[in-house]
């Protein structure tokens, strides 16, 4: 495979511009929005959210595609999240680290960050709603180097 990533593959939502058609991975959903956004930063999508409101327009989010249901789909505003990818790991309290992610944030990019950062997810043995199932406030635990 010649791409790192998924990421990195050409066709993807990614690279999706207005007057484009979406569809989802199993190409049971799509649809042809009014404007495609692809915001950079908090404040990009806070505009975003602004001008839809004053122009009586629906947001739908969109993140690589996978859903199956029509949720996504909008003649309206589309934002694809792929680009709110920041990731902090907080480790001011050793025995209490923090991990802290935006909504693009990729499975690869969390956890990258959190071993750099020397930080671990526990799992249960048998999660019921997914292997992160942790609320804002929880805190994580500390690996030992």
């Amino acid at each position: 495979m010649p791409w790192d990533s998924y990421e990195d593959v050409p066709g993807t939502p990614q690279d999706l511009k207005t007057g484009a058609t979406w569809h989802n991975w199993g190409q049971n959903q799509s649809a042809r929005p009014a404007q495609i956004f692809h915001p950079e930063s908090l404040g990009d999508l806070r505009a975003i959210v602004k001008r839809a409101l004053n122009e009586g327009k629906k947001v739908r989010v969109c993140g690589d595609g996978h859903s199956w249901s029509g949720l996504v789909p909008t003649d309206d505003f589309m934002v694809f999240v792929s680009k709110l990818d920041k990731v902090d790991v907080d480790t001011t309290d050793p025995a209490r680290p923090l991990v802290r992610m935006e909504s693009g944030a990729t499975v690869r990019h969390v956890v990258a960050a959190m071993r750099s950062a020397h930080v671990a997810l526990p799992i249960q043995r048998r999660p019921r709603h997914g292997a992160i199932r942790r609320s804002h406030r929880d805190r994580l635990p500390r690996l030992r180097p």
